[in-house]
C-alpha cells in the first residue's frame, strides 16, 4: 500500500519533505512528534521550536486528531566514531554510555510530555527494558541484535519490538493474542520475535 505521495510504508521518499506537505497529505487521525535522538536528553534543544510546530499542526489537523510524544531509545554504549554522526556530542553530552542517555532523554520527556499534556510512546524505556536481558543485551555475545547500527532500530528485531509497544500504546491491541509475524521469516527469527512479545508483557506488567 502506497500513501498519497506514492511512497510504500518505511521506503525512503529521496527528498526531503515538509511537515506541511505531510500534514495535508491526509486526515491523520494520530500524529506523533519527537526529537532527533542526539538531542533527545537536552531539555533546552526542545525550545522554542516545538511551540511553533505544535501549535500548526493543532491548526491544521481534525479536532480528533490525537498527538503523541514519542520517546526514542539511547545509543549503544559500543557506538563507533562516525563524524557524520556525531560521535563528538555522544561522548560530551551522554558519556557514551547508554544508560546515562537514556536516563536523561527519559527525564527530558516526562517533563515535555507534562508541560504540553502529550501521552507518551515509551520505545527507549521499552528498548532499555529489553537490555537488561542478557539475550538482548549488546554488549553479551550471541545477543539479538535490537539495532542495526548501534542506533537505528534493527528491520526484524529492533522495528517488531517497538511495533509491540506501538501496537498496545496506540491501539490497545491484545498482545498476547497477536499473531502477527513479519513475511518471509525463518523459524529462528520467529521463536525469537516470540521472545520479544513475551518480554513485552513482562513490560506491560511492570510499567
Amino acid at each position: 500500500m502506497k500513501n498519497g505521495m506514492g511512497i510504500s510504508p518505511g521506503e525512503p521518499s529521496g527528498r526531503i519533505v515538509s511537515i506541511n506537505e505531510v500534514i495535508l497529505e491526509e486526515e491523520w487521525d494520530i500524529v506523533t512528534i519527537q526529537q532527533s535522538s542526539l538531542l533527545s536528553g537536552l531539555y533546552e534543544s526542545f525550545f522554542p521550536e516545538i511551540n511553533y510546530i505544535l501549535e500548526y499542526i493543532k491548526k491544521q489537523v481534525k479536532k480528533t486528531c490525537e498527538l503523541y510524544l514519542h520517546e526514542p531509545w539511547s545509543w549503544e554504549s559500543s557506538y563507533q566514531h562516525d563524524p557524520n554522526l556525531g560521535q563528538n556530542f555522544f561522548s560530551k553530552y551522554y558519556k557514551c554510555d547508554d544508560k546515562y542517555m537514556f536516563d536523561q532523554i527519559a527525564k527530558t520527556y516526562e517533563t515535555i510530555s507534562k508541560i504540553f499534556q502529550l501521552p507518551l510512546i515509551r520505545s527507549g524505556n521499552f528498548i532499555q527494558f529489553l537490555r537488561e536481558f542478557d539475550e538482548f543485551n549488546f554488549n553479551k555475545k550471541e545477543s539479538i541484535a535490537l539495532c542495526r547500527d548501534r542506533i537505528h532500530m534493527h528491520e526484524i528485531y529492533g522495528r517488531y519490538a517497538l511495533s509491540l509497544l506501538w501496537a498496545d500504546t496506540l491501539f490497545s491491541v491484545d498482545i498476547a493474542k497477536c499473531k502477527y509475524f513479519p513475511d518471509s521469516i525463518t523459524e529462528l527469527e520467529r521463536a525469537n520475535l516470540n521472545k520479544l512479545k513475551e518480554k513485552f508483557l513482562v513490560f506491560k506488567t511492570n510499567k
